[in-house]
């Protein structure tokens, strides 16, 4: 599992490469609290750091595609709407069972899928096509 953002995944924007950054940092203190036993405690502020992270983030990545007229938007905002989905059965889950191992376990799965399906994927094939037309 990568630490770091791959050096390809840069967007050249502050906001969007600090919410990848931010991202791995949740996986790590999750997978982190998991092996330790502490995960409970973390479960429920990573749910409540995901719903914040996906609202900011999704936004920003949104208007980049616009603006740069991304050809795969539809692609990527489903991704995008399949992960928010996610986070919502999270969320009902954590509200239904309470803050279980379980439940962390499942978390980190879930983020471990979109660390590699999405952002060294989709993101990562984003960020070479803005680095073809967006000045630096």
């Amino acid at each position: 599992m990568p630490r770091k953002l791959d050096e390809n995944l840069y967007f050249n924007d502050v906001a969007i490469d600090s919410h990848h950054g931010k991202i791995l940092l949740q996986y790590k203190m999750l997978a982190d609290a998991v092996r330790d036993g502490n995960s409970t405690v973390m479960i429920n502020k990573l749910a409540n750091f995901l719903e914040h992270y996906t609202n900011e983030h999704f936004d920003a990545e949104d208007l980049i595609m616009l603006q740069y007229r991304y050809p795969e938007i539809k692609e990527h905002r489903r991704e995008h709407q399949e992960f928010e989905d996610s986070i919502k059965e999270l969320k009902k889950r954590l509200d239904e069972e309470g803050a279980t191992r379980n439940l962390a376990v499942a978390a980190t799965g879930l983020l471990y899928r979109y660390i590699i399906n999405h952002m060294n994927k989709t993101d990562k094939d984003l960020a070479l096509y803005l680095r073809e037309r967006k000045p630096r």
